[in-house]
């Protein structure tokens, strides 16, 4: 049967075969009443002007609207990705609420519990996501650009009530009155109360204000004052330091606004939006001005760059031409011209992403809630039992049963270390289960030119085999991103800044090299296998001109200087190292004898490093197109400032152009694992120390909130530790080889290989 709308019925699927289309546009969609291809808004295409349907017309006001209803119909089917600000976000517990009501309608659900925002991809309406969410009570709206919390602080219930309950605790020290305590206890006690209600009204569970609530009104009830103000005093200076805390962190995700972009292409210069710049623009940026996309320097006037923002360097960087400028940097002294590289998208995907993604998955994270799970079920269980001989046990228990302090133990470190990373230059996009793979990684796999290899590669030989070729390569190489295409330009321009090269067409660029048509000479550009010219086994940049080999360029590319002292510091962390190259096996071996490589892989197409990568779990490191299918497929892959395709494909994107920040990677992998182990040994220990303590009669209701707002505390500011160090530490000089190693490393140092 064919579906009814408005009284219409569409075209069965027996009869669409039928039935030929008007045109043969391959834009038109079927149309709504006989399945013939026309328009899909309206009954003559609007791309070839062929009115209506050969079968019915499709011309009537009738078939117009039920071609307008399908067509919503599709866009409902349609998959979205909508970002929501939750409010009523309090810790994981709410997280997985979130993902369980909106796992039959949502393809993907992600949730940040610190910033409180979730991104839904669905297939239904917005509208409906956020209901449904509401009907549950957590706050939900939906953001065209998420800001997880304004500069300006915002005053409210929340905040001033802590405030003013700490405020009468500190007076009842000075007029010791019952008066004073019941007051203490009724306005830090109602705020967890209208909590407790609201979630167990809407959510159907116990929380840590549930049982804060129930201290306190079992105190008053039982005429112990000084009690129930100190839970409630306790409970409230928790709530407002937790909060700070967390505000800190949540300003340090938010991603700055970026200024509009000074156009300077073409004939009269104007500014425009960052997000209309397109690949290829040029721009200027004057001293003062924030870069507003990733570019490319064409032009220097004493270009200064403060990267401290982006990367950590403290001191400005002085950019020549041939640099890449990340978006967000600061030009403090000269003028920068550049050519934008990356769209305005492409250039905040990685930190967009790495901020979505900061507290979310992970092992860590599932070992915590496996843990909670058990434990406060266990601790009720106990609770109930001791209610038999003492109601104030049974209370203690019930309280130190929270298991805020266990679920927080590793969301948080792990947040927080990716947004330190994020403040040095390195963009973790895969969150939590990217720096568990780093930890647990042995293998290091590296791109060698302009990973190891510094990417300002020079020509050294130039062999020509048909003349007048150097002008059509050039021009061709012109197109490219890959580090040894400047290469080529530069030679061929022989330092002139604004020569003018020939204009390329057709252009196809292939993970070996590109081809296009110059000046109407087909023209290929890339390894020798690519362009059928015979190898001298060096690095080089073969030429074929209409399939005949016509030049060949061998170039040197220095390696980069702090490469050795890197692979020392990991090498000590019992790192294995493998070097994975298209080049030719000599400049190969040369780089990995010079480094300590002893295995080095050369001659590898990208599908040989892509099966070496899906065979060995290792964290892969490069920078080109022709790295992107082994990055997509490593365990972890990372960019070292490559092309968009190398971005996209890699789990953590490296800004800078510095190679120390690779140790730098993990490090901060193993520190957050640390943390995480040290925030669940805490929150455990206290727990287990607090039980024993209240069986053998040694604590009272309110040291045993105390105990669990400590943990708390404790385990939060242990898990801000990253955002109050520096990520770098000095790396040990060359020859100290006795350095401390990884806690974290095994003693086994066999290879996954």
């Amino acid at each position: 049967m064919g579906l009814e709308v408005n009284g219409l019925e569409l075209g069965r699927r027996r009869r669409r075969r039928r039935y030929k289309a008007v045109c043969e546009c391959a834009e038109c969609e079927p149309c709504g009443v006989c399945g013939a291809e026309v328009c899909e808004c309206k009954p003559i295409c609007e791309v070839c002007g062929a009115e209506g349907c050969t079968e019915c017309g499709g011309v009537d006001d009738a078939a117009a609207r039920v071609v307008v209803v399908v067509a919503e119909e599709k866009k409902k089917k349609k998959v979205v990705r909508t970002k929501l600000s939750v409010s009523n976000i309090c810790c994981e517990v709410e997280a997985d609420l979130i993902k369980r009501l909106l796992g039959p309608l949502a393809a993907d659900v992600k949730v940040n519990a610190l910033t409180k925002v979730a991104i839904v991809e669905h297939a239904c309406e917005p509208g409906e996501i956020v209901e449904i969410l509401n009907r549950a009570h957590l706050g939900a709206k939906i953001v065209e650009a998420v800001q997880v919390r304004t500069k300006k602080k915002k005053w409210n219930a929340v905040v001033l009530v802590p405030i003013a309950t700490t405020g009468v605790f500190a007076a009842g020290f000075f007029f010791s009155t019952a008066a004073l305590w019941v007051g203490l206890a009724c306005a830090g006690g109602s705020v967890a109360l209208a909590r407790a209600l609201r979630t167990l009204a809407f959510r159907r569970r116990f929380d840590t204000n549930a049982l804060v609530a129930i201290a306190v009104a079992a105190s008053l009830f039982a005429r112990d004052y000084l009690e129930a103000a100190g839970v409630a005093a306790a409970f409230c200076a928790a709530e407002v330091l937790q909060v700070e805390c967390l505000r800190r962190v949540c300003e340090l995700l938010e991603l700055p606004p970026q200024p509009d972009a000074l156009l300077v292409g073409g004939k009269n210069k104007k500014l425009v939006k960052p997000g209309d710049l397109k690949v290829g623009d040029l721009i200027a940026v004057r001293a003062g001005d924030s870069v507003p996309v990733d570019g490319r320097v064409l032009e220097a006037s004493s270009g200064v760059v403060d990267e401290s923002s982006l990367t950590g360097e403290a001191l400005p960087v002085p950019k020549k031409p041939g640099d890449l400028v990340a978006s967000g940097c600061v030009v403090t002294d000269g003028y920068l011209e550049l050519s934008v590289v990356r769209t305005l998208e492409d250039s905040q995907r990685a930190l967009r992403e790495a901020m979505d993604v900061a507290t979310s998955g992970g092992q860590s994270q599932a070992l915590t809630q496996k843990l909670a799970s058990v434990l406060v079920p266990g601790l009720v269980v106990t609770a109930a039992i001791s209610l038999i001989w003492s109601l104030q046990q049974a209370l203690a228990i019930l309280v130190i049963a929270c298991p805020c302090s266990l679920v927080m133990s590793a969301p948080l470190p792990f947040a927080c270390t990716v947004a330190a990373a994020a403040k040095k230059g390195i963009l973790i996009s895969s969150g939590p289960t990217c720096l568990e793979s780093v930890a647990a990684s042995r293998t290091v796999a590296f791109d060698k030119t302009g990973t190891l290899t510094q990417g300002r590669a020079r020509v050294v030989e130039a062999l020509v085999f048909q003349e007048g070729t150097l002008m059509l390569a050039a021009a061709l190489e012109s197109k490219s991103s890959h580090p040894l295409a400047m290469a080529v330009v530069n030679y061929a321009m022989g330092g002139a800044a604004h020569a003018t090269l020939p204009e390329p067409t057709d252009i196809s660029v292939h993970p070996e090299g590109i081809r296009g048509i110059v000046e109407g000479r087909r023209v290929a550009v890339g390894s020798a296998t690519f362009c059928g010219v015979e190898s001298r086994r060096k690095t080089e940049v073969a030429v074929s001109v209409d399939d005949t080999p016509a030049m060949l360029f061998v170039i040197e590319d220095p390696i980069r200087e702090e490469a050795a002292e890197v692979l020392r510091h990991l090498r000590r962390r019992r790192r294995r190292f493998v070097i994975l190259t298209g080049d030719a096996e000599a400049p190969a071996r040369a780089v990995g004898k010079a480094l300590g490589i002893d295995e080095v892989s050369s001659g590898l197409s990208p599908t040989d490093k892509l099966e070496w990568v899906t065979k060995n779990k290792c964290v892969m490191i490069g920078d080109g197109t022709n790295d992107a299918p082994a990055l997509k497929a490593a365990t972890v892959g990372v960019a070292m400032t490559g092309t968009a395709v190398a971005v996209r494909a890699a789990d953590v994107s490296i800004i800078a152009d510095d190679f120390a920040r690779v140790a730098d990677l993990f490090d901060f992998s193993s520190r957050a694992l640390r943390l995480v182990s040290q925030n669940i040994f805490i929150s455990l220990a206290v727990k287990t120390v607090v039980v024993l303590l209240i069986f053998f009669d040694e604590l009272r209701l309110s040291s045993a909130i105390l105990a669990d707002v400590a943990s708390l505390l404790a385990v939060t500011l242990n898990g801000l530790r990253p955002l109050c160090r520096s990520s770098r530490r000095a790396l040990p000089p060359p020859g100290n080889d006795d350095a401390a190693e990884d806690p974290l490393s095994p003693t086994d140092t066999t290879d996954l290989v």
